[in-house]
């Protein structure tokens, strides 16, 4: 077989040799590989050059920096619309090729034939649970190293590479809680390309403040889900402010901004009296019936909540009247991050509900009453 010269220009570099060293030399070629480098983006791509017989010679007319033909209807195209993207277009699939990507991150992403890009990574390499058939076994031996990512590609695409961007305390995370209380904390963690990281080791830690038990959901750390979220419970010891970090394993590849949570011994509870809903006063769709609620009260800017429950009964009064009466109560919220409202804030707060349950028509109710007081526990 006749291998092509050295070509190079300022962006691309192809060579061909018969031995890469002990890190570059592939496990399927017999040492007959080619490859292209693109200086910008720090992409490699390996192919083999060593097929069988009926495999045509390198034309050497056709050796261009940006295009290769290898056979007949088979071209290789490396592109620098993206960084840290190279586009490779194969009409039958059938040369075997790596790509390494330099300085970059561990995760490996690929865009199909309609334009949609995916992540197809787990945090550890391995393929993604959430995968749609039309992207799965699209790649095999992923090694990630020293900031390169190697892997081999089974078809010919759009393939890239993608980093941490973000990991974040989402709404689910409780700020404010009473002492001895369990609340629960959630982060999502978001690649480069803006989809959830699945199967990343987080640590949450007390940074500054009063200090508490923090459980892991997987032992030492929380795995996260396919969404990239990942959840820890806190077990508040002490009144005070505390501020939560959370980082993507340990030594830290990213870490949060501090999350402060606070423990009070004080309490507000929020009950709404006489409600119906959809003009009934026994409700039988309770998930329907908590989800509307939910929907109403989280609208209320700095209105956070433990628990949310109900009760409807059947009620005699002082004058041998009987009537049904359903009844919402909010234990252990907050407005405006404080658990002990003044009366100022009281009113505020109780506007703030009349307002959305008047404005909906599904909703009707006789009053609304905040009770807020402190608490005292282990005395």
């Amino acid at each position: 077989m006749i291998l092509p010269p050295r070509t190079r220009n300022k962006e691309h570099f192809f060579q061909n040799t018969n031995s890469f060293g002990v890190d570059d030399k592939q496990e399927w070629s017999n040492g007959s590989c080619a490859v292209l480098k693109h200086n910008y983006n720090k992409v490699k791509l390996f192919i083999d050059a060593s097929m069988d017989t009926e495999i045509q010679k390198w034309r050497f007319s056709q050796i261009k920096f940006d295009k290769i033909q290898i056979i007949n209807n088979h071209i290789v195209t490396l592109s620098t619309e993206e960084n840290h993207f190279a586009k490779y277009f194969n009409e039958n699939d059938t040369v075997k090729a790596k790509l390494e990507f330099e300085n970059t991150g561990r995760l490996i992403t690929y865009k199909n034939s309609t334009g949609v890009r995916r992540t197809l990574t787990k945090y550890d390499g391995s393929e993604r649970d959430d995968l749609p058939d039309n992207y799965k076994g699209r790649f095999s031996n992923y090694e990630f190293w020293s900031g390169r990512l190697r892997v081999d590609i089974n078809q010919f695409s759009q393939w890239g590479s993608a980093n941490y961007k973000s990991v974040t305390f989402t709404n689910n995370s409780q700020r404010i809680g009473v002492r001895s209380d369990l609340i629960d904390l959630e982060i999502k963690l978001l690649d480069t390309n803006d989809e959830g990281i699945e199967n990343a080791p987080v640590y949450f830690y007390v940074d500054s403040g009063v200090n508490h038990s923090l459980y892991h959901a997987d032992g030492d750390y929380s795995l996260t889900d396919a969404q990239g979220i990942a959840r820890c419970s806190v077990e508040l010891k002490e009144e005070g402010l505390s501020n939560i970090i959370a980082q993507v394993d340990s030594p830290a590849e990213i870490s949060s901004i501090p999350f402060e949570i606070q423990t009070v011994d004080e309490e507000v509870e929020i009950y709404i009296r006489g409600i119906t809903f959809q003009t009934k006063h026994f409700v039988n769709d309770y998930n329907g019936f908590y989800s509307h609620l939910e929907t109403i009260f989280k609208s209320i800017p700095n209105l956070s909540w433990q628990e949310m429950a109900f009760n409807q009964a059947n009620i005699v009064d002082s004058g041998n009247n009987a009537y049904e009466q359903l009844v919402v109560f909010l234990k252990r919220a907050s407005f405006n991050f404080k658990c002990y409202l003044t009366e100022e804030d009281a009113g505020t707060l109780r506007t703030a509900i009349i307002n959305k349950l008047n404005a909906d028509p599904d909703i009707l109710y006789q009053d609304v009453e905040l009770r807020t007081y402190r608490k005292f526990v282990n005395i």
